[in-house]
């Protein structure tokens, strides 16, 4: 695929294609962001980009190269991912060797270092001595989640490239286009808990159980309206039981957030969780004032959550709080 088709990182993208285009890309490259915001991705389309055959556009994705490094068939483009818990010795060793050798069949030879800041120390520093001194032909770029744990020896000598957040706008449009049968406030709802991540989008959509999670959020005030205070702590467990409660709790903010916009006509073409239209009328009669008091106790036990605690402690009092206004 080409760059125009990446989503997000537009900042990123013009500073690559001018690189490319001039030919004065900078041999050491570090995409530094969380899981999910398309580090790999971006790195795999520029290991196709500067060794495309195309004269027009590149990556052009159709050449041979392109599929060659796309399908990971390139002899040219190498990916070094963690041994373990880390990228070893032996695996640095590795690669200077082969970055000895000039390219097979591409004007480039790529490594990609996956997860960089788990490389050992030794690992590191014989990574250090190649990009002091790199062959013209070689391009390293460096996928890192935490890159201030990186040697500043390294950083000093790659040029950093920090992912942005992709607005939730970009994400629920990606989603729609690229699925199909995906309803709006579907794509908003992954949007927004995607924390402007794509590919966490992408797992969330992909999450079986994720449908069921957000059926049951907005079942929760009817829920907490048919127990009694006594029956708290008992759904509390249940609570606590499940498989992420922190991304539960998540949703029944959007659905709380969707119920005080829904009692303002002019914002419903603006919610996550449109096609539970019959349940969000049935909340329209509780004051904003109460709403607002409850999406304080849920925000609350959310951050609290964050944290390691007695998950069903917390859920406990959330659930007492709430009983005492719903």
């Amino acid at each position: 695929m080409p760059f125009s088709d990446f989503v997000g990182q537009a900042h990123i993208i013009r500073f690559l294609e001018k690189g490319i285009s001039s030919g004065r890309l900078s041999h050491g490259l570090l995409f530094s962001g969380p899981g999910g915001s398309g580090k790999g991705t971006l790195a795999l389309l520029l290991a196709q980009a500067v060794n495309c055959g195309s004269r027009g556009q590149v990556p052009c994705g159709t050449c041979l190269s392109c599929r060659k490094a796309a399908g990971m068939n390139h002899p040219d483009v190498r990916i070094i991912a963690r041994d373990g818990a880390h990228i070893k010795m032996e695996q640095a060793r590795s690669l200077r060797q082969g970055a000895a050798l000039p390219p097979y069949e591409g004007r480039k030879k790529v490594y990609i270092i996956d997860g960089a800041e788990d490389m050992t120390a030794p690992a590191a520093n014989s990574l250090l001595k190649i990009l002091e001194e790199p062959p013209s032909y070689l391009l390293f770029i460096l996928l890192s989640s935490r890159p201030q744990q990186l040697l500043p020896t390294i950083l000093s000598r790659c040029q950093a490239l920090p992912f942005r957040p992709v607005p939730e706008e970009e994400i629920a449009s990606y989603l729609l286009e690229k699925t199909g049968d995906m309803l709006p406030g579907e794509a908003r709802t992954y949007a927004s808990l995607a924390q402007g991540c794509v590919g966490k989008a992408l797992l969330l959509y992909q999450d079986k159980e994720f449908a069921a999670l957000r059926e049951k959020a907005a079942a929760f005030l009817q829920d907490l309206a048919d127990i009694k205070a006594e029956e708290a702590f008992p759904l509390a467990e249940t609570l606590a039981g499940l498989k992420d409660p922190g991304l539960f709790l998540d949703l029944t903010l959007l659905y709380l957030r969707d119920i005080l916009l829904y009692k303002r006509p002019h914002a419903v073409g603006r919610l996550y969780y449109a096609d539970f239209e019959t349940s969000l009328q049935k909340f329209t009669h509780i004051p904003d004032r109460v709403l607002l008091q409850v999406i304080k106790s849920v925000l609350a036990a959310r951050n609290e959550l964050a944290v390691p605690v007695n998950q069903k402690l917390v859920l406990g009092v959330m659930l007492l709080e709430l009983k005492e206004v719903i």
